[in-house]
């Protein structure tokens, strides 16, 4: 078991699909409308703990471990007060997004080789994290509104590998890179007069790297 501090930096995709219905939201607007998907680059300090379990035989160490990490990966935009292709003041249009990823888990697999004191090795498995998400989008002309809001906890993969390096027998040093991948989740705003009946899908996906050094401290005589 041990603790563990780095840094992350990520990319949260925010892609957008607009469905008109019965004239439609912003009905002149459709393609600005789906213009608006946006990559954010974010980055995060990161800190929290391990706790796994090692077996070795001659110079081949496996083994298994599971981390928790706080961590905020954010990004948002607002466009500001576009004026529409008919001219300016109740054409115009506003649209403001924002993405978040909050905390990092893993529980993964490690094997690797030993050369005396020193283990290389690659690591695999599942990660966590939660995603949440808003949007608003404002069509002054009306007025009108679009909104919506997510917060979920997303599974994916998470793959990566490191150096670990042991000083005693109970006590060790970690470098260590990993990346996660994390699925799309959706949300859809609503349009606040529910005669029109429009809405804009949004699709978060975020992608996340981590590096980070940490401390273990070996319990009994299992190879750590």
């Amino acid at each position: 078991m041990g603790l563990n501090a780095g840094g992350a930096w990520g990319r949260l995709d925010d892609a957008v699909a607009y469905t008109p219905a019965n004239g439609g939201f912003i009905a002149p607007y459709p393609a600005l409308l789906n213009s608006q998907a946006r990559t954010f680059n974010a980055a995060s300090v990161l800190g929290g703990g391990q706790l796994g379990y090692n077996w070795q035989s001659a110079n081949l160490v496996w083994g298994v471990e599971a981390d928790a990490q706080a961590m905020r990966l954010r990004g948002a935009y607002d466009t500001g007060v576009i004026n529409g292709p008919y001219g300016g003041g109740p054409q115009s249009v506003q649209f403001a997004n924002s993405a978040q990823a909050s905390g990092l888990y893993t529980v993964r697999g490690r094997i690797g080789y030993a050369m005396d004191r020193t283990l290389v090795y690659a690591t695999g498995g599942v990660a966590f994290t939660e995603v949440s998400g808003a949007s608003l989008y404002t069509l002054f002309a009306s007025p009108r509104t679009l909104s919506g809001t997510v917060k979920s906890v997303q599974a994916g993969y998470v793959l990566g590998g490191g150096l670990e390096h042991a000083f005693s027998n109970q006590l060790s040093a970690k470098f260590e890179y990993v990346h996660a991948g994390f699925g799309g989740v959706n949300f859809t705003t609503t349009d606040s007069n529910p005669i029109n009946g429009g809405s804009i899908t949004n699709t978060l996906r975020t992608n996340v790297d981590v590096v980070r050094v940490g401390l273990n401290f070996k319990f009994g005589s299992a190879a750590d």
